[in-house]
C-alpha cells in the first residue's frame, strides 16, 4: 500500500501517467477553508501546503478565508474595521479574507457564532466574487462551511472536493460535547452526509475517519488516505524558558482544545512534585487553558509552566529543548492524528501519546516513543521515570521516529499526492 493515499504499488505506473497528462491542463479551483496562512495551526498549515502545491503546477487559484484571528480571538491590522480584504500572493493565488465574530470567549455561544458567520461570510464571497470554478476545494471543520462549499460547486457546475480533518459530529460525541440524540447532533449529521454524497473525492487524515466517513454516506464517497504531515521549522536560537542543568523537560505544544487532554500532564505532574528533575511545559492556548491554569495554582505546583500560544520558531525551540514531547488526547478520542507528533519526531524528539487508536498505532510503527492509556495520570508518571532512567533509549526513539516521518510524512510529499488525486478528477 501507499504510505500516503493508500493505493496499491501496482495502480502507481497507471495513475504517474494520468496525473503527467492532465496536470498539463489548468483549471480554475476555488479553495474555501476557515484556517489559511498567514495563521498559525496545523489545519492552516495543512491547506497553505495543499494550495501552494496546486499553484506551482499552473492551476489557478482562489482561496476563501475569514480574517485571520487564531490563536488570540483578535483581528489584527491590516484586517481590523474591514469586511473584506483581497491579497494576490507572489505564487498567483489569490486570497479574499472576510469578516466574521471573533471573541476571546471559548464558550459554546461564542464558537458557534463564529462558525455561523464564517459560514455566511464566505458563501458570499464564493458565489459574488469569484468567476467560475472547475473544482471547489473545502477544508472541514468546521462543518458549517458545507454550505458555501455546496452552494459554490452547484452554482458553478463544479466537482466537489472535502478535505476532513476531524469527522463532525462523531468526534463530537466522543469527547462528550454533544449527545448523539441531541438535535444538534442529528442536523450536523444530515449537514455532513449532504457534503460527503455530493462530493466526486473526500481526503482524511486517518483509515478511522475514512470508514466513519463511508459509513456515514453509506459508501457513496470516494475516500482516499492523506495524513497530517510537518514541515520543518528551524527552531527560535532560544526557547522561551530555561532549561536547568539535570533536568528532564516534558512538554506539550498545540491546541489546549477539548479533544486534548492536557490536564494528565498536571496531574502527572503533581505526582513527581518532589522529585527536581522534572519539569512539565504546555504551550498554546484554547478552550481548556484557564482550567489548567486553575489547576496549577490549585495544586501549587512548581514545576509547571504555562507559556501560552507561540508563533512556530519559538514552539519549535520548546520541543527542541525537551528531552521527550507528551500528545495526550482525550478518552474517545481514536481518530486524530496530531501533527505535533510528527514535528517532535521531525526533530529527534521521541514521544510519549496518550491515547489510543491511531495515535497509540503511529507511535508504535514508528518506534519513537511510547504509548499509555488516556487520562492516566499515573502511567504517564511511570513513562515519565522510565525515560528519565534510560537516555541511551531516548536517543534511539528520536532516530527511529525521524527516520519514520521524514520517509512517510513529508508535508511536500502529501501534498504531491493531493494534487495527483485532483489530476484524476480533471
Amino acid at each position: 500500500m501507499h504510505p500516503t493515499t493508500g493505493l496499491k504499488d501496482t495502480q502507481k505506473p497507471q495513475r504517474k501517467a494520468i496525473v503527467m497528462d492532465t496536470l498539463r491542463d489548468s483549471r480554475r479551483i476555488l479553495v474555501i477553508t476557515q484556517f489559511f496562512p498567514p495563521e498559525t495551526g496545523a489545519a492552516s498549515h495543512r491547506a497553505g501546503a495543499f494550495v501552494s502545491r496546486l499553484a506551482e503546477r499552473g492551476h489557478e487559484v482562489t482561496v476563501v478565508t475569514t480574517h485571520p484571528s487564531w490563536p488570540t480571538g483578535e483581528l489584527t491590522e491590516p484586517y481590523r474595521r474591514k469586511l473584506w480584504k483581497h491579497v494576490r500572493r507572489p505564487d498567483g493565488v489569490r486570497v479574499l479574507s472576510v469578516w466574521s465574530y471573533v471573541t476571546r470567549s471559548f464558550s459554546r455561544r461564542s464558537k458557534l457564532a463564529n462558525m455561523l458567520t464564517s459560514a455566511v461570510a464566505c458563501s458570499v464571497a464564493a458565489l459574488c466574487c469569484q468567476r467560475g470554478a472547475d473544482i471547489v476545494y473545502v477544508s472541514s471543520p468546521p462543518i458549517t462551511l458545507a454550505l458555501p462549499a455546496l452552494l459554490a460547486s452547484f452554482r458553478y457546475r463544479a466537482k466537489l472536493v472535502v478535505d476532513v480533518r476531524d469527522v463532525y459530529p462523531e468526534v463530537a460525541a466522543r469527547i462528550g460535547e454533544w449527545s448523539e440524540s441531541g438535535a444538534l447532533y442529528r442536523i450536523v449529521g444530515h449537514v455532513a452526509k449532504a457534503l460527503y454524497r455530493r462530493a466526486a473525492l473526500v481526503t482524511c487524515v486517518t483509515e478511522t475517519c475514512a470508514q466513519a466517513i463511508r459509513a456515514r454516506s453509506e459508501g457513496h464517497t470516494n475516500v482516499r488516505l492523506i495524513p497530517n504531515g510537518y514541515d520543518l521549522v528551524t527552531p527560535a536560537p532560544e526557547a522561551p524558558f530555561v532549561k536547568k542543568p539535570g533536568e528532564f523537560v516534558a512538554s506539550y505544544t498545540g491546541n489546549l482544545g477539548l479533544a486534548i487532554g492536557a490536564e494528565v500532564m498536571v496531574r502527572a505532574a503533581h505526582l513527581l512534585r518532589n522529585d527536581p528533575r522534572f519539569k512539565l511545559v504546555l504551550v498554546g492556548d484554547g478552550a481548556e487553558r484557564r482550567r489548567i491554569v486553575e489547576l496549577i495554582e490549585e495544586l501549587q505546583l512548581a514545576n509547571v509552566i504555562v507559556l501560552g500560544a507561540l508563533d512556530r520558531r519559538r514552539t519549535f525551540a520548546v520541543q527542541a529543548l525537551s528531552d521527550v514531547c507528551v500528545i495526550p488526547l482525550r478518552k474517545g478520542v481514536v481518530d486524530s492524528l496530531p501533527t505535533k507528533m510528527m514535528d517532535a519526531l521531525a526533530l529527534a524528539r521521541p514521544i510519549i501519546v496518550c491515547a489510543d487508536g491511531e495515535a497509540k498505532r503511529f507511535v508504535e510503527a514508528a518506534g519513537g516513543g511510547v504509548a499509555v492509556p488516556p487520562e492516566d495520570p499515573r502511567a504517564l508518571a511511570d513513562a515519565l521515570m522510565r525515560f528519565a532512567r534510560d537516555p541511551r533509549a531516548l536517543s534511539e526513539m528520536g532516530k527511529s521516529g525521524r527516520s519514520f516521518v521524514q520517509e512517510r510524512y513529508n508535508r511536500a510529499s502529501l501534498a504531491e499526492a493531493f494534487c495527483a488525486e485532483l489530476a484524476l478528477l480533471c
